[in-house]
């Protein structure tokens, strides 16, 4: 009976010693992972937490830290892409505008000293319309990136969007010598957005075409249905974009540095617009581009039968 009393108690102590060491273990993680999280709070430290010996529930607290880190980092990386990409569209936007202010102040001195002369206001118009035009481009942008822009939601015939944006721009391209090239259904496609917001993206390709593409003197639009999506895609022949430039003419203020036609005047949001609007249209707008062979700039989006 002793014995028994005796293995009993014995078996107790170890228990409570195990226990002991257990606690004791589990304090000293909990001390590590407490010093770490203030190291990466107040250093900046990009370590992560790693506690192989610890208890299941541990490693999961630990792999959850681990995984907020990476989310973090990943945010500070955007914000440090999107703070960078402010700055260059700030300096960008000072330049733009500053160059046909520039000019406008040149031709008011001339008209103060000769009088008025009409070729003179008419090139005071011209520039003052420019800086319009780049400021609603800036805020149009502002107001689409910040979801205050509201876009209808109705079905859009885009057969009809396509054609009437193509003559627009048809007695400029003629005047430039472009051949040009179009395969747009006669029957009506349609998909759900808003017609505005479609013909300005389609208006800043083409834009984009003539302005950079006018050495290939090419322009052409097709449209066409696949996989219940409605395609449609801007080409030229021109210099096209190169790999390294591919990522960034979404971006806004990129341009291309040696435009051969000045009868546009790039602010390097076009694209950067149009590629807002498609998405909240529920679409997608994909580049391809072989210098001196072809540049598409290709849209898609979901397909609608209205009744």
């Amino acid at each position: 009976m002793i014995y028994v009393l005796l293995g009993t108690n014995l078996i107790l102590l170890l228990i409570l010693c195990r226990q002991w060491a257990v606690r004791r273990k589990q304090k000293r993680q909990l001390k590590y992972l407490v010093r770490k999280l203030h190291d990466i709070r107040t250093e900046g430290s990009r370590e992560r937490i790693l506690i192989p010996d610890a208890k299941w529930d541990l490693r999961e607290v630990c792999t959850e830290l681990n995984s907020f880190l990476e989310a973090r980092e990943e945010t500070e990386k955007e914000f440090g892409r999107r703070e960078s990409a402010i700055r260059m569209m700030l300096s960008n936007v000072s330049h733009d505008l500053k160059t046909p202010l520039t000019v406008v102040l040149g031709y008011v001195e001339m008209l103060k000293e000769r009088g008025p002369q009409e070729e003179m206001i008419e090139k005071v118009d011209i520039k003052v319309q420019e800086v319009l035009a780049l400021v609603n481009q800036f805020f149009d942008l502002a107001k689409l990136e910040s979801g205050d822009r509201k876009l209808g939601t109705e079905p859009v015939n885009v057969s009809a969007v396509c054609r009437n944006t193509v003559l627009q721009f048809y007695q400029m391209m003629t005047n430039m010598q472009f051949r040009v090239e179009l395969v747009i259904p006669e029957m009506p496609v349609y998909i759900m957005g808003d017609a505005d917001a479609l013909t300005r993206v389609l208006e800043n390709l083409t834009a984009n075409a003539v302005r950079y593409g006018a050495d290939g003197g090419y322009f052409g639009m097709s449209m066409w249905t696949s996989d219940g999506n409605v395609c449609i895609r801007v080409t030229d022949h021109g210099r096209g974009i190169s790999d390294r430039d591919k990522d960034a003419v979404f971006e806004r203020m990129y341009t291309l540095e040696d435009s051969r036609s000045r009868n546009f005047q790039g602010s390097g949001l076009g694209l950067a617009i149009s590629k807002a609007l498609t998405e909240r249209m529920g679409g997608e707008i994909v580049l391809d581009s072989i210098p001196w062979e072809h540049t598409y700039f290709t849209l898609s989006f979901p397909q609608i039968f209205p009744a």
